[in-house]
């Protein structure tokens, strides 16, 4: 029987398990001495207490009923601090049930927590899945697959699977123990015949794919492994090159092709055209509180998911309210010069609809050392153009956002925070739990 396994020796429980029985017993017993009625109750003496006189069973009923309890207490708590350090071995004793108790309470209103889509690909999206995993677990995020530079690209054409790595960033982005897990799947290797500029993140996915049998079953299996809060899913399973129409004329295929030719994109496009979404990911959005695009690359990152047969119809059709998160700075080759109504226009021309409803700003300044090395490279801040934005019918957010590390980024804690003070909630209710890197961070 399962029951019995717990008195398997060297398991640390059973003397606490046979402690917190024995008070039991005792408190029962004395309770026998108290309550009035004892036959009507069917609680029966046995043993000395039955000889006890009535004028001494109060007394003696208070004495065993509170030694029994505290007996019980006591085997029972040590039985539980065994389990949980089996669970938590890296922690202090001191610290396992303050862990512990955090990683449940937390769990559990996780799980009440609204129904948000993240859209889209590269470091931007990531970000964001950082800080919203501290609010809600109800997260989908859909992740562009058209990356066919560096480790994913050689991946994608040595093993004919999706680009391994927007996805893995964004289950590293979600998982639980996500320090570990990003130095482990980030690891990228310096040296090597093959193994050269592979992180192993890529290589594992790469693996579970040929165990698997198919790229979206190892990434569900990944996702178990890191026990990520939601889900990770790539915009289609049709493996899709990006090709882009120049302002020229030129059309040019591929996504670092695309950004190195440094030249104005009228609009982008997916070859095959004719590639779908996953079922559910479409069911996610109509059934979403929140759709939230970007940040991130905006022609190679967010655009293309819009282009996936399904995503923009469903963007159409959901009641959920629907966020852009604008850049902080431009990107050479593909966004030059453009300001913050630029992005945006370009969005709704590629879905053919106004479907956006808020826009979120960074109104902080860049430090200047920083500044300084983007604009060695032609990248400056995104202009908001708070007029332009009005007149397309969409409100505007605007918080200092800008994360105080070596790339000009979001700060992930700020941009969820920010972002579910305007979500729904379906349930009524609005989740907001501060992490301790948000308290850090604020």
């Amino acid at each position: 029987m399962k029951g019995l396994r717990w008195l398997t020796p060297g398991l640390g429980i059973k003397r606490w398990l046979f402690l917190a029985a024995v008070g039991s017993v005792l408190a029962f017993e004395g309770l026998g001495l108290l309550l009035p009625f004892e036959e009507t109750l069917n609680v029966q003496r046995y043993g000395f207490f039955k000889q006890l006189d009535g004028n001494i069973d109060v007394l003696v009923g208070i004495l065993m009923v509170g030694a029994g309890l505290g007996i019980f207490l006591w085997g029972f708590s040590r039985s539980t601090r065994s389990i949980l350090a089996a669970l938590a071995p890296n922690e202090k004793e001191d610290d396992i049930e303050d862990y512990l108790l955090e990683r449940v309470y937390n769990r559990r209103y996780l799980e009440k927590g609204p129904k948000i889509i993240a859209i889209g690909g590269g470091t931007g999206l990531s970000v964001l899945l950082r800080g919203l995993k501290e609010h809600t677990s109800n997260i989908t995020a859909v992740v562009t697959v058209t990356d066919d530079g560096g480790s994913s690209g050689r991946l994608r054409g040595d093993f004919d699977i999706l680009p391994p790595g927007d996805i893995r960033n964004c289950l590293v982005a979600l998982a639980d123990t996500e320090s570990s897990m990003r130095r482990l799947f980030d690891y990228r290797f310096d040296k090597g015949k093959g193994l050269k500029g592979h992180s192993l993140g890529n290589l594992l996915i790469t693996a579970m794919s040929e165990m698997e049998g198919d790229f979206y079953s190892a990434v569900q299996e990944i996702a178990k492994v890191l026990a990520v809060r939601g889900r990770v899913v790539p915009s289609t399973l049709s493996k899709v090159t990006l090709g882009a129409v120049m302002e020229k004329g030129g059309i040019i295929k591929g996504q670092t092709n695309i950004v190195s030719q440094r030249e104005k994109i009228d609009h982008v496009f997916l070859i095959p055209k004719e590639c779908s979404a996953l079922e559910e990911t479409v069911d996610a959005i109509l059934n979403a509180d929140a759709v939230i695009l970007g940040p991130g690359s905006l022609y190679t990152s967010v655009i293309p998911n819009l282009l996936v047969k399904g995503i923009p119809e469903a963007l159409i059709k959901t009641k959920a309210v629907v966020f852009y998160v604008c850049n902080i700075m431009t990107q050479p080759g593909e966004t030059d010069g453009y300001d913050a109504a630029d992005h945006l226009e370009a969005i709704l021309e590629h879905v053919g609809a106004n479907i956006v409803d808020y826009v979120v700003l960074n109104n902080q300044g860049v430090p200047n050392d920083l500044l300084k090395k983007y604009l060695e490279d032609s990248s400056v801040p995104v202009a908001p153009a708070r007029d332009k934005l009005e007149k397309m019918g969409v409100e505007i957010i605007e918080e200092a956002l800008v994360d105080n590390c070596h790339y000009v980024r979001h700060d992930p804690h700020k941009l969820a925070r920010i972002i579910m003070e305007y979500v729904p909630h379906s349930n009524g209710v609005n989740i907001n739990i501060p992490s301790s890197a948000d308290t850090n961070n604020g």
